[in-house]
């Protein structure tokens, strides 16, 4: 009973999807946030792992990133993330990351040949 139940991890399938950019995100938890030591006000997903050589390695995404913002739209869990990243087709992303309390602006290019 007194252990941490693991939060979903999320991969959509399908042209443009996830599988695509190689990224794996699972919920951004209140017990990550302390983790981490990320203000408790911080919402988005974190970078579980990323395949290699995939659209999020090459554009700088790194595990434990914390993608907060997707072409300027606020992300507050995976599966908002997996939405949103689906719904923009093939146009490139403009991801807002936070690295461990700095933030950066990584551009994931999906007409890029892969």
């Amino acid at each position: 009973m007194g252990e941490l139940a693991e939060p979903p991890a999320r991969m959509a399938r399908g042209p443009g999807g996830l599988d695509r950019l190689g990224i794996v995100v699972t919920e951004l938890t209140p017990e990550l946030v302390r983790c981490l030591g990320l203000p408790p006000t911080i919402h988005g997903v974190i970078v579980e792992r990323l395949a290699a050589g995939g659209l999020g390695q090459r554009a700088g995404l790194r595990p434990g990133n914390v993608i907060q913002e997707v072409n300027g739209k606020p992300i507050y869990s995976a599966r908002e993330f997996a939405q949103t990243v689906e719904q923009t087709g093939d146009n490139d992303l403009v991801l807002l990351v936070n690295r461990a309390g700095s933030i950066a602006c990584l551009v994931i290019e999906r007409g890029s040949p892969g």
